[in-house]
């Protein structure tokens, strides 16, 4: 079966579906980034040929982490499961910030 996020319309969808929730979404083709409240909450890579979803969780900020079920919840309501969804907390190199 053909994986959902080959669609555009499906990843403007998301991007959709994220806005309502009020997050500032910027997308470009398989690559989101993730905003609230004027910082960042988290970048989101779509793999569609590895049936994959990487959710980079900036760690840096209090309230990502919360953001980031709401995050993974739509993904889901579109998705049903076709892909592994791996959440990441990030940055990992130097974590001086």
């Amino acid at each position: 079966m053909r994986n959902i996020f080959y669609d555009p319309r499906a990843r403007e969808s998301l991007a959709l579906m994220l806005r309502s929730l009020g997050f500032y979404v910027h997308l470009h083709s398989y690559e989101y980034l993730v905003m609230k409240n004027g910082k960042i909450i988290a970048t989101i890579y779509l793999h569609p040929s590895l049936n994959e979803i990487v959710i980079n969780v900036y760690k840096f900020n209090p309230e990502a982490e919360t953001y980031s079920n709401i995050i993974v919840e739509a993904i889901r309501r579109i998705d049903k499961g076709g892909n592994r969804i791996h959440v990441r907390r990030v940055p990992v190199h130097g974590d001086k910030v």
